[in-house]
């Protein structure tokens, strides 16, 4: 018998949804860091809607290939997808705007990512995705409260840094799932 709530079979799609999310956003993150370094004079709406817009399109299609049981992930691609094409759509030019659209997202994604990782208590490394989530809320924080000292290219390495932490969170938990399905098989 199962001591956990997940049926083999889901534990191997939630590995296999949570490694290829956490490789494809630990990727998409260092591009998104290397590329505010190289090209620090991209204008920030198009720099993050195009980041974010991709990313959750990512997740979207990796979570419609892999895994789709748990409804809360639903949530998780929605938050950067709707965020990017505010981004991209809505001409954000006052400052103030711009860092109340990406405090917004920050804490969404944190407080979504953090109830998934909720839902995967059974499993052992359900921390890593809460981890990513109070990441998120932390580095919205940041923002909030080092809002005079913030500017553009600041916050465009906070976005890539988030993507590429939850890459990291993301991976790590599938390692946790690994070790779960080599205790069923035992």
């Amino acid at each position: 018998m199962n001591p956990h709530m997940f049926e083999k079979e889901t534990l191997k799609n939630i590995n296999l949804y949570s490694k290829k999310v956490g490789i494809s956003l630990a990727l998409l993150g260092s591009l998104a860091i290397l590329a505010n370094v190289i090209f620090p004079n991209i204008k920030i709406d198009i720099f993050i809607g195009l980041f974010l817009f991709f990313t959750g399109i990512l997740i979207a299609f990796i979570l419609y290939k892999n895994y789709y049981e748990n409804r809360l992930s639903i949530l998780h691609p929605l938050i950067p997808l709707i965020s990017g094409l505010v981004f991209l759509t809505l001409p954000l030019k006052h400052d103030l705007a711009i860092l109340i659209t990406i405090v917004f997202y920050l804490f969404l994604d944190g407080f979504i990512k953090s109830a998934i990782g909720i839902s995967y208590k059974p499993l052992k490394k359900y921390r890593y995705i809460i981890y990513s989530g109070a990441f998120s809320i932390l580095l919205a924080m940041f923002i909030v409260f080092g809002w005079p000292l913030t500017n553009y290219w600041l916050l465009k390495l906070i976005v890539g840094a988030n993507i590429f932490f939850d890459g990291i969170m993301f991976f790590n938990f599938s390692y946790g799932i690994e070790d779960e399905l080599k205790q069923l098989q035992t």
